[in-house]
């Protein structure tokens, strides 16, 4: 498998492991550390989100700790409050946790501002249990990857002005270059170091893949000699992933993984339909490697393995007596 193609987006500091000449690719967009900015400093062509907005009233920034090569490492990812003390994220994002207090979470829309200047404190939780879906495999080779979807529970509370953002009660149809939204604390690119971003909460608004993208996607798996025969790579409530044009200049890349795509079901209200997992990139492009396809793992796929794995999940805490209400 070729696996420059493709990349998984939870941004490790050590991310920074691409060459020198890599390195110079990236962009040092300035940013400000101050109460009440917001930044564009992120998602890639995003803009940044105000803190009091609601959707950013609803995500966390994941950080875990852990060893990556026999060196010690820290990782950045995204997530979305789902319940007052538990947040949906990606299963890989807590790949290098091997106990729930090697990770905890951050509630602020410019959470690297709060570590740089010590108030990360105040704003952060501690994580006492994780629920990671069963069929996924850490490390699996990314088109072959399942189950790429967590729960976390907090040990306490989110601050009380923060509300968990809604779910699909049924599948929510949409059509392809069907208007989305996407958000997360990622860099802008896949060169730029996740240590000298400040993590900026930055949204943007994308388009459900053509067809014809998804065809060459199928066309490059089968390349890879992963597939070797049809592939339905479709949407539906019957599919795992959703896929995400990103051919515009804008998306997810490296820090955005767990994080929300959100859809408007038929009351017109926005809901999380999928959970940021990897990019494609396309070998005719390889200088944009977030700059061709994004997969995100379908909530209404896993609806029955969520509400499960919340009833186990929910204490004192809680406010949902079910996670799909």
């Amino acid at each position: 498998m070729k696996t420059s193609f493709l990349i998984l987006l939870a941004g490790v500091f050590a991310l920074s492991a691409c060459s020198k000449d890599e390195a110079k690719k990236a962009s040092s967009p300035a940013f400000t550390c101050s109460e009440g900015s917001v930044n564009d400093v992120g998602i890639i062509g995003g803009e940044g989100l105000y803190k009091d907005t609601w959707l950013a009233k609803g995500m966390v920034a994941i950080y875990q700790i852990g060893e990556v090569d026999g060196e010690s490492e820290v990782s950045l990812c995204t997530g979305s409050l789902v319940d007052r003390n538990i947040v949906l994220t990606a299963a890989h994002c807590l790949d290098l946790a091997k106990t729930p207090k090697d990770a905890f979470v951050v509630f602020s829309n410019q959470p690297g501002c709060d570590l740089e200047n010590g108030r990360v404190h105040q704003v952060a939780r501690r994580i006492d249990r994780i629920e990671i879906h069963e069929s996924y495999v850490k490390e699996a080779h990314v088109p072959l990857m399942k189950g790429d979807i967590a729960l976390i529970r907090l040990s306490e509370a989110a601050p009380s002005d923060y509300k968990p953002l809604n779910l699909p009660n049924e599948f929510v149809e949409t059509h392809q270059g069907a208007r989305l939204i996407a958000a997360g604390y990622g860099t802008e690119s896949a060169y730029e170091s996740v240590k000298k971003s400040k993590h900026f909460l930055n949204v943007v608004s994308l388009a459900e893949a053509r067809q014809e993208q998804i065809d060459r996607l199928a066309q490059m798996m089968r390349g890879w000699g992963i597939y070797r025969t049809s592939l339905d790579l479709s949407a539906g409530p019957s599919k795992e992933y959703m896929y995400v044009d990103q051919t515009q200049g804008k998306g997810i890349c490296s820090g955005d993984s767990g994080g929300p795509l959100l859809t408007k079901d038929r009351d017109g209200q926005y809901v999380v339909t999928g959970v940021a997992s990897h990019v494609y990139t396309n070998p005719r492009d390889r200088d944009h490697v977030c700059g061709f396809l994004a997969a995100h793992t379908s909530v209404y796929f896993h609806k029955d393995w969520l509400e499960s794995k919340f009833q186990l999940l929910r204490n004192w805490n809680s406010e949902k007596r079910r996670l799909f209400e």
